[in-house]
């Protein structure tokens, strides 16, 4: 059976009814008494309790708006001095409606007055400050812009420096600029206008050294350095510029202006400041004094309403000691089912919000046991999430601690150092101690570096990518990728700032950049010297032969002459000069048969290998019937994009090969196939079963007048395979072969894709039927064809 629940409202609901008809019976008795009282009482209510209400609301109010002011003075920028001023705005305009108000309630314009005339004060001297604050900020900016021009005119003259120093009136001049910018650097930090203006004098006297200097330098070197001495005159207002300040509102245009004009705005800042505190402290007590006299209204309209009841207050007195019996009753009743449970609830809660764990009233049926089983399904819910929470953190501090990048939180206002991870250490060789104990200003070797990224940030929100030149604390200096972003680190506004090391990456790209060159260099070396030696063996081809033509027309001249007058030997000499000079012709023909491969225009259009293939069985075709050998196309061959003369030579020369250095026991088979490659492009191979190669010799038989054999077993040069290698290497792919002594010979051509220009079957089948007639090349199965002696 379900328990009956007799709630918390069901209790509260039966005791307000039992005290409002005690009420009700005593109204009845009191009714009369207490018409005149309730009478005045609503005349309070209604007039002095709101107003009062609403005076101790503009007191607040007038307090927020003191406790305002003070942060204009910490802006850095105008947009934050902006905001501030904004907020201030609005501030005092809702005080001048809830000032209307109070008026509107019949508060007296005298006692008002009390209020106002502060008030007004308070926001004359804000408008005051404001001004005061968006000159300081100016000056501040201009003093910066200053400075880094300083900055840059020091770079310039360190760039002047290593051309200056073998002239002595040079020298003089860049140790007088130094000097100088030395002066106008240290003037843009000076904390006090004495100082500034006695800053401005060591500045001239500088100058004037400068000058003189400059005066005694040669026109070439004073040409480089007139932009820098110039800037000197720029940045500091010159020797001849009188020491007033620019008008008010005018920007100053040296930087000793800009820096008394700063030092101005923050003393005048720091006096409104005060002027406005005292100001506002008098606001502030006007506003309270405008409180009490209301309050002081309100409470002398209470004491005459008590005093004019007088006597009836004995009955009421009475009647009310009944109720407030039966009231008794009823709260201990009250506070047994439900007060002492809601403490119970509400220590509970304080318990958990300091910590200690607290039980819950979770018993019963009533709205407090739900309300009490909620709060404990919502603190494990919070401790739940305050466990994920710290996972959360600890694994951003681990990833921030491994992080291969250095990671550093510097305040906003002093850039002190807030929090710096592992990596960062290591980069500036510095313990976490000691950083936390530095600001980082020391560890930029270039200050300039750090108003630039600093500046983006300002303009964009954000600063990537910068290079800036950095040094550890132990003063080795490197050069790093900056990355910044603002932040907020335990409720102070900071930069996050991510560094990467990039000297090595530098030197690295440096190298490479040099390396590449030398490359280059290298490559238009060969190629020159390549196209030198083609030159050569072209020329030296052509010219050999008319010599060697004379000789052997002499050869023969003397033979059909003297024959009857020379004797064997004689005849002898002559048949191995003649033989010697044909030799000469074959190999002059072969070196200018190399030094044409490779030279053609490359094709527009892609030559077909298939017609290729028959042309150059054509040409050999008398050797094909000669060796009674057998030619086997056995798959279509594809369309390259190269020099048709270069690729007949190819195919010719390997063909050739094949017949000539034939088995002396069986016919030569000749096999050309065509394959594709898995990283792309193509490979042709000529196979035979000719007498075959050593592997001893497979690299060698592609250099320029090697042979493996004697003359008199087989005629050649020894030039047919470095043609062949350079035709191919011309066309961007390479040669190989597959050997084995007494069994045959394949060579493999690997073409590149870009080299080849795919070629259906049907182009293939269509090129051996153009020679199957003319010449008995007949077909043997679908791309296939063979050329029989």
């Amino acid at each position: 059976m379900a328990p009956v629940r007799f709630g918390v409202a069901a209790r509260l609901f039966a005791g307000l009814a039992a005290m409002a008809l005690i009420a009700g019976g005593i109204a009845l008795i009191a009714a009369r008494a207490l018409s005149t009282a309730s009478e005045r009482l609503d005349e309070v209510a209604l007039t002095r309790l709101p107003a009062t209400a609403q005076a101790g609301l503009i007191g607040r109010q007038s307090q927020a708006l003191a406790d305002t002011i003070p942060f204009l003075v910490f802006s850095t920028t105008q947009s934050d001095r902006r905001t501030v001023a904004l907020r201030l705005d609005d501030t005092a305009a809702w005080l001048d409606d809830e000032l209307a108000n109070l008026r509107s309630a019949g508060v007296p314009d005298r006692r008002l007055a009390t209020v106002v005339t502060p008030y007004r004060a308070v926001l004359e001297s804000m408008r005051g400050l404001d001004g005061l604050v968006a000159a300081r900020i100016e000056a501040d900016y201009l003093v910066s812009r200053f400075a880094l021009q300083v900055q840059q005119a020091d770079a310039q003259v360190r760039l002047l420096r290593p051309a200056l120093m073998g002239e002595r009136g040079a020298a003089d001049w860049a140790l007088a600029a130094s000097a100088t910018l030395n002066t106008l650097a240290a003037a843009a930090g000076e904390p006090h206008e004495a100082r500034v203006r006695a800053r401005r004098g060591d500045y001239r006297t500088r100058l004037r050294e400068a000058d003189a200097a400059f005066a005694r330098l040669p026109p070439a070197l004073a040409a480089q350095v007139q932009p820098v001495q110039e800037q000197l005159h720029a940045i500091g207002g010159g020797v001849d510029q009188g020491t007033a300040a620019p008008p008010e509102g005018v920007a100053a245009a040296d930087i000793f202006g800009a820096r008394e004009a700063s030092l101005t705005a923050q003393r005048q800042v720091r006096a409104r400041l005060t002027q406005t505190g005292d100001v506002s402290n008098q606001f502030l007590a006007a506003v309270w004094g405008l409180v009490q006299y209301l309050q002081d209204e309100a409470a002398s309209a209470s004491r005459q309403t008590r005093a004019a009841q007088g006597g009836d207050l004995l009955l009421v007195a009475l009647l009310t000691l009944a109720a407030g019996a039966t009231a008794g009753g009823l709260l201990v009743y009250l506070n047994r089912s439900v007060l002492r449970r809601l403490h119970q609830l509400r220590d509970a809660m304080a318990a958990e919000a300091e910590g200690r764990p607290a039980p819950l009233p979770v018993e019963g049926h009533d709205e407090i046991a739900t309300m009490a089983r909620s709060l404990a399904r919502l603190r494990d819910a919070i401790h739940g999430r305050e466990e994920a929470l710290q996972a959360s953190r600890e694994q951003a501090r681990q990833i921030a601690e491994t992080a291969p990048v250095a990671l550093v939180v510097t305040r906003i206002p002093d850039r002190r150092i807030l929090s710096i991870n592992q990596r960062a250490c290591e980069m500036f060789e510095i313990s976490r101690e000691e950083a936390l104990a530095q600001t980082a200003d020391p560890f930029y070797a270039v200050p300039g570096d750090r108003h630039a990224w600093q500046q983006a940030l300002y303009r964009d929100g954000v600063a990537r990518d910068f290079v800036v030149r950095m040094q550890t604390y132990n003063g080795r200096r490197f050069t790093a990728m900056l990355s910044a972003t603002k932040s907020v680190h335990e409720g102070q506004l900071a930069w996050l700032v991510a560094l990467v090391d990039i000297t090595q990456r530098l030197r690295t790209e440096e190298s490479l950049r040099t390396a590449k060159n030398q490359a280059e260099a290298t490559a238009r070396e060969l190629v020159r010297s390549n196209a030198d030696l083609e030159q050569f063996a072209y020329v030296a081809s052509h010219d050999l032969r008319e010599p060697l033509r004379t000789v052997a027309s002499y050869v023969n001249l003397l033979e059909r002459r003297y024959t009857d007058q020379l004797n064997p030997q004689a005849r002898e000499f002559i048949a191995f000069a003649r033989s010697g000079v044909e030799r000469m012709e074959h190999l002059i023909q072969d070196l200018l048969e190399y030094s044409r491969a490779g030279r053609g225009i490359p094709a527009t259009d892609p030559v077909p290998l298939d017609a290729v293939v028959n042309e150059a069985l054509v040409n050999l075709d008398a050797a094909v019937r000669r060796s009674e050998g057998t030619i086997r196309i056995e798959a279509a061959l594809p369309a390259v994009r190269g020099d048709r003369s270069d690729l007949l030579r190819l195919f010719q020369n390997l063909i050739g090969n094949a017949l000539k250095y034939r088995h002396p026991e069986r016919a030569p088979d000749i096999r050309i196939g065509c394959l594709p490659r898995p990283e792309g492009g193509l490979t042709i191979s000529v196979a035979d079963n000719g007498i075959g190669i050593a592997p001893a010799h497979f690299e060698r038989i592609f250099l320029i007048f090697q042979r493996l054999h004697g003359r008199n077993a087989y005629e050649g040069t020894g030039i047919g395979l470095a043609i062949c290698r350079k035709v191919v290497e011309r066309l961007g792919g390479s040669i190989r072969l597959d050997s084995a002594e007494g069994i045959g010979t394949t060579f493999h051509i690997d073409l590149p894709a870009e080299a080849v220009e795919p070629a259906g079957p049907a182009a293939g089948g269509e090129a051996i039927e153009a020679r199957a007639e003319g010449d008995g090349l007949t077909r043997s199965g679908p791309g296939t064809g063979e050329r029989r002696a």
